[in-house]
């Protein structure tokens, strides 16, 4: 996944608002409808990885801008765990738009998803950046939790 290719510049910095002590700071701006599904096809791929020597394909996946040795690793492999955690039909449900007729298993699994999902594109974001940022998601009602 090319996470560069799914943000632009938070048109909210337009107007030069920076806050203080704040300015090296990178503003992103995302829409859920493209990042969600590129992020919930990385993350299905991620689950259905088999465990054993093979490194940690979220690790290899900063390694080409040689920050994977900065990042902490355990963070990593455990967002990697968390995703290989979730039920399969996980990611079939969070594709869905949300619906108020959900049951309580449905909210709770799609959210956590959405939110695997979430992570694990700002760490990659974060890991190509190298800088502290901030994300502003748009609004979608399709996609919140």
């Amino acid at each position: 996944m090319n996470v560069m290719e799914l943000v632009r510049p938070d048109e909210r910095d337009a107007g030069g608002e920076v806050f203080e002590g704040d300015s090296e700071r990178v503003r992103w701006q995302v829409d859920p409808g493209t990042v969600y599904p590129a992020a919930l096809d990385y993350c299905e791929q991620l689950a259905g990885e088999p465990d054993g020597y093979r490194p940690n394909p979220l690790r290899a996946d900063l390694a080409p801008d040689g920050l994977a040795a900065e990042l902490d690793r355990l963070r990593v492999d455990h967002l990697a765990a968390q995703v290989k955690a979730l039920p399969k039909d996980a990611w079939k449900l969070a594709r869905e738009p949300f619906r108020e007729d959900f049951t309580t298993r449905q909210r709770e699994v799609r959210a956590q998803a959405l939110e695997a999902a979430r992570a694990v594109f700002t760490t990659l974001l974060h890991g190509h950046t190298g800088r502290p940022m901030s994300l502003h998601l748009t609004r979608d009602d399709a996609w919140k939790l």
